[in-house]
């Protein structure tokens, strides 16, 4: 899996069916510090080596900066930050679902409930769904807000202020 230079950001979903385990990573594909990063996938069977990383289509990448991933706990939603055009501003966070024959949805931009004009980024959904990320829409000047997001059957509730970091 180390084939892949200049990767980090790992996140892993566990199918206990079928007992394969599926890491999702974002690596520089190109030469700018925040240009051509990628979101790649590996996986492996429960006894077994892992597959060698595939970069996700094309559909999804974008020219520019797609990185951090999270994925859900069962797997049905991966989320991801990028700086791509037609966004709200800044980096903004995008979501792609995974459809009935296991293939990713396009990304879907998360929409002004989530995004601003200002930096989203650092997505995280914990065991029992609840959305955590980065923000600089809540702060002034240089700090980043934690917000959180409770699951509910639309997706996620209204996000509310978690912590601040300077």
């Amino acid at each position: 899996m180390n084939s892949v230079p200049n990767s980090g950001y790992p996140t892993f979903y566990s199918n206990s069916i079928t007992k394969i385990t599926e890491v999702y990573f974002a690596a520089r594909t190109g030469t700018g510090m925040k240009t051509n990063v990628n979101l790649f996938s590996s996986s492996r069977r429960a006894i077994g080596e892992w597959s060698p990383p595939q970069m996700l289509d094309m559909t999804i990448n974008s020219p520019t900066w797609d990185d951090q991933p999270a994925i859900a706990p069962d797997g049905s939603v991966l989320i991801f930050a990028s700086d791509r055009p037609g966004g709200m501003g800044g980096i903004d966070l995008y979501k792609i679902t995974r459809n009935p024959d296991r293939t990713w949805s396009k990304p879907e931009n998360l929409g002004e409930k989530y995004n601003s004009q200002y930096d989203e980024f650092s997505p995280y959904i914990a065991p029992d769904g609840t959305f955590y990320y980065a923000t600089k829409s809540q702060s002034e000047g240089k700090h980043y807000d934690i917000m959180s997001a409770s699951k509910d059957a639309a997706g996620w509730g209204e996000p509310k202020g978690v912590a601040r970091a300077d």
